[in-house]
């Protein structure tokens, strides 16, 4: 991968098979978050689960 450290690793450098003929980067299939995005703007797309999560429990 061309790093001399893990924390040197970036999304687009780790890829997963997504079926038999087709390979995504993890910035393809991951939507990324900035520093303390869910504290201020979380994404939209995330709302139902953010509305269910409870911070008292652990549940799946």
């Amino acid at each position: 991968m061309g790093v001399h450290d893990p924390t040197e690793l970036r999304p687009h450098m780790l890829r997963t098979r997504v079926d038999p003929h087709t390979v995504r980067s993890h910035a393809e299939l991951y939507e990324w978050l900035a520093p303390a995005q869910l504290l201020t703007e979380p994404p939209t797309t995330w709302a139902e689960d953010w509305a269910a999560a409870n911070p008292g429990q652990f549940t799946v």
